[in-house]
């Protein structure tokens, strides 16, 4: 658990949310670089950064179901 100041109010941070920030901070990074290191446009890159992270999770969650769909079966 990491705890984090900012401006006076305390958030707290478990592993997997850090993990999850952090692929954020990256993959908001490559749109930087992507767009030629071009400033301004670094809220967009976030939330743009935010919402592929998300599809990510979505689509190992839906591939994890289908692989304990599939051992399910065996075991039926």
């Amino acid at each position: 658990m990491v705890i984090v100041k900012k401006e006076g109010t305390k958030m707290i941070l478990n592993k997997t949310q850090i993990g999850k920030r952090k692929r954020i901070e990256k993959k908001a990074f490559e749109l930087f670089e992507k767009r030629g290191y071009s400033q301004g446009n670094d809220l967009d890159d976030w939330f743009k950064a935010e919402q592929l992270v998300q599809m990510e999770n979505a689509e190992n969650i839906k591939l994890v179901y289908e692989k304990v769909k599939k051992v399910r079966k065996g075991f039926v």
